[in-house]
């Protein structure tokens, strides 16, 4: 199954009228920060390992100096 990703930019009206961010970075991070070490901790209790990945130089690569 092949899934495509996409992005959706986001206008907000407020802040184009000189509204000021409600984000707030603190509630964010903790958020995130538990569901990261949740899917951490599954990885490791699970014992699972996803298939193994390689990457490549495309053959029409040009080297940087």
């Amino acid at each position: 199954m092949q899934l495509k990703l996409g992005e959706v930019p986001i206008i907000s009206i407020d802040r184009l009228y000189g509204g000021k961010s409600t984000f707030r970075l603190g509630p964010w991070f903790l958020e995130y920060l538990r569901w990261f070490l949740w899917g951490v901790w599954h990885l490791r209790r699970d014992g699972r390992r996803g298939p193994q990945v390689q990457a490549g130089l495309p053959t029409n690569c040009v080297p940087v100096r």
